[in-house]
This record gives structure tokens, sequence and C-alpha cells, in this order.
């Protein structure tokens, strides 16, 4: 039975990926045991980090994750009530 051109672009877009992965071009995995925003260190190498959507570098600004330990510590990780229910006024 003949492929649909569904098929045929499903198929091409797997032997697309499978390339990339082969290529070590995507599915990277960092050794890094904390990341700093800049450099990434991958198979043994410290690389400068382009594939970031942090442009600003906020995740490592210390007033905001000061801020983000502090309402873990208040609320948890999480606050597991449905909203419709309860939820919370301000922070």
């Amino acid at each position: 039975m003949p492929q649909t051109k569904n098929q045929e672009r499903q198929e091409l877009v797997k032997k697309v990926v499978s390339y990339a992965i082969e290529q070590k071009v995507v599915h990277l995995h960092t050794e890094d045991e904390q990341l700093g925003g800049r450099f990434i260190k991958i198979d043994g190498k410290d690389l400068l980090h382009f594939g970031s959507c942090s442009y600003m570098g906020l995740e490592q600004h210390r007033a905001l994750k000061d801020a983000v330990i502090d309402v873990v510590n208040r609320f948890g990780t999480q606050f597991s009530s449905s909203r419709a229910y309860v939820s919370r006024k301000n922070i």
C-alpha cells in the first residue's frame, strides 16, 4: 500500500531527527553539576551555550533566585488545590 503524503512527511522528519542525533546536534546531555548560563560542558568540552532562550540571564539573577527560595519555603513546590476552589491572593 503506498504511503500517504502525511506518512511521507513523518518519515522524512524521523530521518532528519535521527541524522541530527547521529551528528550530535540535538538530544545532547550536559555534564555540568550546576549551570551558570554562558558555558555548558558536553562530551568533556566547555562550550559557549547558544541553546538557551535566556538572553538576559535572569535565571541566575540573585534576587530572583532568593525570591524563589523564599516562596518555596513558605508554600512548597506546588499549591495542590483546584484554583476554582481556592488560590493565593498575593505573594
